[in-house]
């Protein structure tokens, strides 16, 4: 696949489709396909308790509620958006299992499932081979009893009822190594459940950081710092975006000859050197269906694509 390179569209150096029948591409690329006459629910999950270390701080869950909110303002100025139609809600939540009774109060007070079925799930959190981390709360049921913090696939994850559309379903984790290609990665194990069968399912690749583009790491020095800085991700987008250790200070290049900042293509964020996202990772049905960044179908700069 080769597409222009400015303004965050594809580019073949980033993007890898499988060859995997059965419209995997519809699947995955455009969500507004589904023709269905049903409302279409977007719910949008963060985790909202604060980072489990010494020095209380809430960095992390101004990260994880802004990430959400970008994507939230990002789906609503799509064009396919059509507001008596989609019916999107960013929620916070405490412990993984709040995800799957949430849905059900929401399909319900849509009018149940003859008049609503599920578009698109977003969890912004910690992450790891075993799913969104929930430091503080216990989850019910735990993955194992060592670190209780991390819902088990078996009557936790295989159980809940997400009432997907029947074609053009989504459901991104933006927590670290949440899309790995090994055999135990959480995000292709969940593409083998039948309640996500057909289902595109995303993860990382490999750990993620605050970013105010998806297909670049650009950050600043208050959004980087240890310290609790009131307001540090309430200017500007922000995305959760997989990139390599070690790339901080690269992140943070700041120039004034860099017009309108928040709004640069790929082209002046290469130029400038800042660090390529690490691309996401695709299953259906437990394949890899694609590999590329977030900007294929999360990017303020391309409401045609959100």
């Amino acid at each position: 696949m080769q597409k222009d390179n400015q303004k965050g569209k594809v580019s073949s150096a980033q993007t890898t489709v499988s060859s995997i029948k059965n419209g995997v591409n519809n699947v995955v690329v455009n969500i507004s396909r589904n023709n269905s006459k049903k409302l279409k629910l977007i719910l949008l999950f963060w985790v909202a308790e604060k980072d489990n270390i010494p020095i209380p701080r809430y960095k992390d869950k101004a990260w994880f509620s802004e990430s959400a909110q970008t994507r939230l303002q990002n789906i609503k100025k799509a064009t396919w958006y059509d507001e008596k139609i989609h019916k999107i809600h960013s929620i916070p939540i405490y412990a993984v299992h709040e995800i799957g009774p949430i849905i059900k109060n929401w399909t319900e007070k849509y009018g149940g499932k003859e008049k609503v079925e599920t578009l698109e799930i977003g969890v912004f959190s910690h992450c790891g081979l075993d799913g969104p981390i929930t430091y503080l709360t216990k989850v019910t049921p735990p993955n194992n009893d060592v670190f209780p913090h991390q819902m088990a696939i078996k009557d936790g994850w295989d159980s809940i009822d997400y009432n997907w559309v029947k074609v053009g379903g989504r459901y991104v984790f933006y927590g670290c190594n949440s899309g790995t290609d090994a055999n135990n990665g959480f995000a292709k194990r969940l593409a083998t459940l039948d309640n996500c069968e057909g289902v595109a399912i995303w993860g990382q690749s490999t750990a993620s950081y605050p970013s105010f583009y998806p297909t670049y790491r650009v950050s600043n020095v208050i959004r980087a710092s240890e310290i609790q800085v009131p307001y540090a991700f309430d200017i500007g987008h922000t995305y959760m975006v997989g990139c390599d250790g070690g790339k901080g200070w690269d992140a943070m290049k700041f120039s004034s000859k860099l017009t309108g900042y928040f709004f640069l293509s790929d082209k002046d964020l290469e130029k400038n050197q800042y660090p390529k996202a690490n691309p996401m990772r695709c299953f259906v049905k437990g394949n890899i269906a694609m590999t590329t960044h977030q900007g294929f179908f999360n990017d303020h700069r391309q409401p045609s694509i959100n």
